[in-house]
């Protein structure tokens, strides 16, 4: 799987990241933008309680809710019950989209 994240800055909106929360390097940027203290958008394969399945280590799933809970704004780029690898590129395609 690739992780896809994303960070922009936009005539004075200042910077901000976005990333899909998959686990690895996605909760790494999540957390490096955090540390830093720009805005993070959460960008979900699916519906909230179905994605987090995939958190499936204790520490993992420790660390995801954390840092959800510490998002600015959690998008759901593909709203259907079943996590797939095409809602992965999705996620990926909105990441584009907010950068």
């Amino acid at each position: 799987m690739v992780a896809a994240f994303g960070f922009a800055e936009s005539f004075g909106a200042g910077v901000f990241a976005a990333c899909g929360f998959a686990a690895g390097a996605d909760l790494e940027v999540a957390s490096i933008a955090l540390a830093r203290k720009w805005p993070l958008i959460a960008v979900l394969a699916g519906p909230q309680k179905e994605f987090e399945v995939e958190h499936t280590l204790v520490q993992t799933k420790a660390l995801y809710s954390q840092l959800l809970a510490a998002t600015s704004e959690i998008i759901v780029a593909a709203p259907s019950k079943t996590i797939s690898p095409d809602k992965y590129c999705m996620v990926g395609d909105k990441i584009i989209e907010l950068s």
